[in-house]
């Protein structure tokens, strides 16, 4: 019998939240990380390339599992803040020449390509859904992933299914109906629908038999008719091959 919490591959594994003791140790290791030398003596372009390569990789393989919360972000961002302008962990007062926030963009956009701890966590827990979504290989792809709900909309609104089978796409909140998913453009009708069953239906089980129509509850708004009317429309003419469901990433590769 394993007893948590427990340490897996250098992270910590509990059935409860990561204590502030436990993520400060990533806040701790980043600051380790600081170059033998000493910083006020290297060039700010190199202070910039320790920084990309060092400094803000060491907390990538913990985000990977779960993202820092926001004061642990903040600290590091406080960490390399100092290291970029004065060299060390000393006071920046006065000596910060454009904002942070700045800093964080890519060069493109007239920062200095710093990755922004908050939005890598994003793609990071993206990438996490990609592949549940991609490689039912995977021992763990049929287990719910816990994201933030940025990350979940932010995976929909990148991501379409051209529809094969249909047993790995579901009827109302994957994009399979030209693009868009059910339960976007009949919003009046999706509330009408339990969680339980947008989260299990799949668009094969949905079709036969019009089974999608036997999961709404409560009365329907003359809105929710009228779209009820239009999604009934748009599935009349479906049709599966025998091919497996594809998802495809809207966005560029990187």
């Amino acid at each position: 019998m394993i007893k948590f919490p427990i340490r897996y591959l250098g992270l910590q594994l509990s059935t409860k939240k990561a204590t502030k003791a436990e993520v400060h140790s990533i806040v701790e290791a980043v600051a380790r990380k600081f170059p033998p030398c000493h910083g006020s003596l290297m060039a700010r372009s190199g202070r910039l390339v320790w920084i990309k390569s060092v400094l803000r990789a060491v907390p990538i393989y913990s985000m990977m599992a779960d993202s820092p919360p926001p004061w642990a972000r903040k600290e590091i961002d406080a960490i390399c803040r100092k290291f970029l302008w004065a060299g060390g962990d000393t006071s920046v007062r006065g000596k910060c020449m454009v904002a942070w926030d700045t800093v964080c963009r890519p060069t493109e956009l007239g920062g200095l390509g710093i990755n922004d701890l908050r939005l890598t966590g994003y793609a990071l827990q993206t990438r996490w859904l990609w592949l549940q979504k991609t490689d039912d290989s995977r021992a763990w792809s049929e287990l719910p992933i816990s994201t933030e709900p940025q990350v979940r909309e932010f995976f929909r609104a990148s991501t379409f299914t051209i529809l094969g089978d249909g047993t790995a796409t579901l009827f109302w909140d994957d994009r399979w109906l030209q693009g868009s998913a059910p339960s976007d453009i009949t919003q009046n009708l999706a509330q009408l629908i339990r969680r339980r069953t947008r989260s299990r239906l799949t668009v094969r089980q949905g079709i036969t038999d019009r089974q999608w129509t036997q999961g709404i509850r409560g009365s329907m708004t003359s809105a929710a008719i009228v779209e009820y009317l239009d999604l009934w429309e748009a599935t009349a003419n479906v049709v599966f091959s025998d091919q497996a469901d594809k998802t495809v990433w809207r966005r560029m590769p990187d």
